[in-house]
């Protein structure tokens, strides 16, 4: 299983499976993010019309990216908009998708003014991702950092053995088989998937340090993995400011021109949510309802993540995939 050290899992915990976050305060569970998710939103837009700033929530494990890539898109074409604040929440996720949404928010800063948010987390992935922002605004306890890379795999010989079970894998091309379960790696596969990992280690700094200016010195002795606090991270030259998102939303203003009180939109909810694992839609139900037929949608809806969602101990990260994820995501003593 490849993991690329991008964030912190411990976030992953559902707190709120009723509604989406509003992106402030503690972090939710964002069914609006569309991180999770594949593309199966059924919508027209998500932002309303009118606004002077924006705020775009990235919550959770990045799994996909088109999702967040619509959302940006839609805000890029906003007329009356100035200014996007990209609320972040999230241990980061798979190293794909987190390029392409930081390659997304690079475009739509050249648009408008683009700052982020740390929320309780934003490390890895979601850390990656900021560098495309004009500035970064973290609380003084945000987690964040842990710009690394790491790859974690299982040799199961001996179990099999014990079992008496034999594997029998059929292959074309040498390293077809390489991080296989079933036999300890080569010291040649060993030398591959490590220049896998320093690769794309290499990617995530050179971002790092074209977006935040800093010197060979300071990314080679910080972008090493470790975690850092906003406050830390701010001494580091990591963040720009301390505070939550009433913060970022000030700065997102003063950086737009804006000097009156700046008019702020949200994503809007959906009522016609459809997920991929559900089989069927199900409409988006009202928590606060006292109708038996609401109550009885929210019970369905909170059932059916509990049993689709990758959480906990079923969370399945492919293997052989590169993710901006920490060492500590792959603890299962954590989701005991």
């Amino acid at each position: 299983m490849v993991i690329i050290a991008v964030g912190i899992l411990g976030y992953l915990t559902v707190k709120s499976l009723t509604g989406p976050s509003t992106g402030g305060g503690a972090p939710h569970f964002s069914i609006n993010s569309g991180s999770l998710f594949g593309n199966s939103f059924n919508h027209d837009e998500f932002f309303p019309d009118t606004g002077d700033v924006a705020i775009l929530n990235v919550t959770g494990v990045i799994f996909k990216s088109r999702p967040i890539i619509e959302r940006i898109e839609e805000l890029g074409e906003k007329k009356d908009l100035k200014a996007v604040v990209v609320r972040i929440d999230s241990p980061g996720g798979a190293v794909g998708p987190s390029q392409e949404i930081l390659e997304a928010i690079q475009d739509l800063s050249k648009k408008l003014k683009v700052v982020c948010s740390f929320g309780d987390i934003a490390a890895s992935g979601g850390y990656y991702i900021a560098a495309g922002c004009e500035k970064i605004v973290a609380n003084p306890g945000t987690l964040t950092g842990s710009i690394g890379v790491i790859m974690n795999l299982v040799n199961l010989k001996g179990l099999y053995e014990w079992a008496k079970i034999q594997p029998q894998v059929l292959k074309a091309g040498r390293y077809k088989d390489m991080g296989s379960e079933n036999r300890p790696l080569t010291d040649d596969e060993k030398k591959l998937f490590q220049n896998l990992l320093d690769t794309v280690h290499k990617q995530f700094q050179n971002s790092v340090k074209e977006a935040r200016k800093l010197s060979d010195e300071q990314v080679n002795e910080y972008c090493d993995g470790r975690i850092f606090t906003g406050e830390e991270a701010k001494k580091l030259g990591f963040v720009d400011e301390l505070g939550g998102e009433k913060k970022a939303i000030a700065v997102a203003a003063e950086l737009a021109g804006i000097t009156d009180e700046p008019t702020v939109i949200r994503e809007e909810k959906f009522r016609n949510l459809s997920f991929p694992f559900f089989g069927r839609g199900l409409p988006w139900p009202d928590e606060n309802s006292d109708d038996a037929e609401s109550k009885a949608s929210v019970e369905a809806f909170a059932s059916a993540l509990k049993s689709n969602l990758p959480l906990g101990k079923s969370l399945n990260l492919r293997p052989g995939v590169p993710y901006f994820l920490p060492s500590f995501y792959l603890n299962e003593e954590l989701w005991k």
